[in-house]
């Protein structure tokens, strides 16, 4: 069976998009620590970027972890508050 994707690059970005995926989302699902700012490791830049392959094994635990990864709730995410209809006080 002949893959119709021309390099693991192009199949990394076809999953990414499939899924909604972000750079900082492949790091954690590989496990690598995602740089501060949200970004990826320099590893994900670089298969990105089409200076360096993914690695086939790589790229298969990318497309078994896809579907059932939750993306971490941001640190910037404030619960709203809510009014309770009896009361009329807020719920937290």
């Amino acid at each position: 069976m002949t893959s119709p994707f021309r390099t693991t690059t192009d199949a990394l970005r076809a999953i990414m998009d499939a899924y909604g995926l972000t750079r900082g989302d492949v790091c954690r699902i590989l496990g690598l620590k995602p740089r501060s700012n949200g970004g990826s490791s320099g590893t994900v830049d670089s298969w990105l970027a089409g200076t360096r392959g993914v690695p086939r094994a790589k790229l298969e635990l990318i497309m078994l972890k896809a579907p059932t990864y939750v993306k971490p709730e941001s640190p910037r995410a404030r619960k709203l508050k809510t009014l309770d209809a009896a009361s009329g006080a807020n719920v937290e």
